[in-house]
């Protein structure tokens, strides 16, 4: 049985969901947002299957959230004033699919105010599609941020 989508509540634009690209890129503009604007939430839960997971890596440790937990921390920086904005664009992608898996590696770059402070990073998304025979869905993303100890090899930046 096919995982389901979060569409009874969360319908997504067709536009976002045809195919891996295009769900990658309404992944990105949906999480980012810039000063006095809000992420796009009910866009960003459109595009998880149900029971999808989002897991940032550290070295040493690692998070496992649903969407909500993952937007409840998002809403609890923006709320608190901590996070003014964060736009995150994808700068790399190698996608493999087969049948109706996909699998990407998006590299990123994000550029954030968090407490006043203005930063910036970049990584890499690991993310795992499942086209349902309708549309793609999301079911996890893994991602691990670059650091001196772990650059980003060159092959995930072509």
């Amino acid at each position: 049985m096919v995982a389901p989508m979060n569409e009874r509540t969360h319908p997504a634009a067709d536009a976002d969901v045809e195919s891996v690209p295009s769900i990658l890129k309404a992944l990105y503009e949906a999480v980012s947002f810039r000063r006095q604007e809000a992420p796009a939430f009910d866009r960003l839960r459109s595009l998880f299957h149900t029971g999808a997971r989002l897991i940032p890596v550290k070295p040493g440790s690692m998070e496992i959230m649903d969407i909500e937990a993952f937007i409840a921390s998002m809403r609890g920086h923006l709320e608190s004033g901590a996070l003014e904005y964060f736009v995150e664009r994808e700068i790399a992608r190698r996608v493999e699919i087969f049948g109706c898996i996909a699998h990407a590696f998006s590299t990123y770059e994000t550029s954030y105010a968090l407490g006043g402070r203005a930063m910036a990073k970049r990584g890499i998304n690991s993310i795992q599609l499942l086209h349902d025979g309708g549309r793609w869905g999301i079911l996890t993303i893994f991602w691990f941020d670059e650091s001196p100890e772990h650059p980003i090899p060159q092959t995930y930046l072509t």
